[in-house]
């Protein structure tokens, strides 16, 4: 299956405006959470989300565009393909 992190931008936006993007991303798949080669489970950075799957990188930007222009007009958006991440200072999810 294929790994996809991608990152939302909305433009003059509330915190509301992002807790509806969340929603709306989770709806199709996405997940604010990603977990660690250790087995533990992190929170990603706020309009950062993740999804497994046997997607296209092209579907999931026209998900994610669809997601975010359904909370605002203006969005900015990048979907990328990974093959592994590694981070440092994220969350650990309780």
């Amino acid at each position: 299956m294929a790994k996809f992190i991608t990152r939302v931008e909305l433009y003059d936006a509330k915190k509301e405006d992002y807790e509806i993007l969340t929603e709306v991303m989770e709806r199709t798949g996405f997940s604010t959470k990603i977990t660690g080669s250790n087995g533990i489970v992190y929170q990603l950075p706020v309009a950062e989300y993740w999804i497994e799957g046997k997607l296209l990188l092209t579907n999931v930007l026209i998900i994610v565009q669809n997601a975010a222009k359904s909370v605002k007009k203006e969005y900015g958006v990048i979907a990328s393909e990974i093959v592994g991440a590694t981070w440092e200072g994220l969350l650990a999810v309780k």
